[in-house]
């Protein structure tokens, strides 16, 4: 994958889409031994906190995923938001729509964004910016071609919050795990 997206992710926000309203540019970066993975908290989901300082760094060595950090302009070390993505197949009888119709491949290549959190306190509207860097950079991949992305929101729908977020954001149910899996076109994701 290219390591930056020209620009910062909210001067391509202006005008809508998704996360329009992100206050501050976001800095996003291939995450590396100089950020601070140990303050990093997230109360609300103490997975995301702990694959971030336990498990992140092995995971990418291994070629598991890679993980992207959104860092504090003012201090690059701090992360205030972070990702991570992996390759994935979802077979397009998961799919709904003319995405399913016009399907090439029996089972259509995504990225999963298997982690994703923001640090507390970070203001709200980072989450979709996130989800926008990530569909860029999947976009942008000369390597590994994908034609979407997919989450498996922590809780699935048992947790409507989170689930009703990623639907706003442009995600749609997979069809036999509509409990947990979650997918959208790369086009859905990526403001005009």
């Amino acid at each position: 994958m290219h390591e930056e997206p020209e620009g910062t992710v909210v001067d391509a926000l202006e005008g809508g889409g998704p996360a329009e309203k992100a206050a501050q540019p976001l800095v996003i970066v291939r995450l590396n031994p100089s950020h601070n993975v140990t303050a990093f908290q997230c109360e609300r989901s103490p997975k995301v906190c702990s694959f971030l300082k336990e498990q992140a760094y092995k995971w990418v060595a291994e070629n598991y995923c890679r993980v992207f950090v959104a860092v504090e302009p003012s201090d690059p070390t701090r992360i205030v938001g972070y990702y991570s993505l992996s390759p994935l197949l979802l077979s397009r009888n998961e799919m709904q729509g003319k995405f399913k119709r016009t399907a090439r491949m029996r089972d259509i290549p995504l990225a999963l964004i298997g982690y994703m959190g923001k640090h507390d306190g970070t203001p709200s509207g980072i989450g979709a910016a996130l989800v926008i860097d990530a569909a860029k950079r999947v976009r942008g991949a000369e390597v590994l071609p994908a034609r979407g992305m997919a989450v498996q929101p922590e809780g699935g729908k048992s947790n409507p919050k989170l689930w009703q977020w990623y639907i706003d954001v442009g995600f749609t149910p997979a069809i036999t795990d509509e409990l947990r899996m979650m997918w959208a076109a790369l086009e859905d994701l990526i403001p005009d």
